[in-house]
């Protein structure tokens, strides 16, 4: 979905001819505690430290490429071998809770045959 979202980005902008218009995908996986907030207006949030991992795995990230957590990049190639290239991007300091993430940039290339999963496809549909 990630991947996806930079090519929707990418083509809007070339249609509305705006250069500056880009997007950064940021993700991890871990546990978070979500919940209704508010009586006036009623919300749903989620909360949680891998929360904040994962928003800082994005605003550390790079226009127009998807960066995980080294969590999600083990998780990714235990599941899917191959399918995706992950390069370390760098350590995001999180001072909030005193430690450093490695971030990986994402590649995927729709050319290879091996690759046995679509990123664009939900994963309830790649069975």
């Amino acid at each position: 979905m990630g991947f996806q979202m930079v090519d929707i980005i990418m083509s809007v902008r070339q249609k509305i001819k705006f250069d500056k218009l880009n997007m950064r995908i940021g993700i991890h996986t871990g546990q978070v505690t979500g919940g209704i907030i508010g009586t006036d207006i009623v919300r749903y949030d989620i909360y949680g430290k891998d929360v904040s991992i994962a928003n800082k795995m994005e605003s550390s990230g790079v226009e127009g490429r998807v960066q995980v957590s080294e969590t999600t990049k083990l998780m990714i190639e235990r599941a899917e071998k191959h399918a995706f290239n992950f390069k370390f991007h760098h350590d995001v300091e999180l001072n909030k809770f005193n430690m450093n993430i490695k971030g990986f940039l994402v590649d995927w290339d729709k050319r290879r045959e091996d690759a046995s999963i679509d990123p664009y496809r939900s994963p309830s549909r790649n069975q």
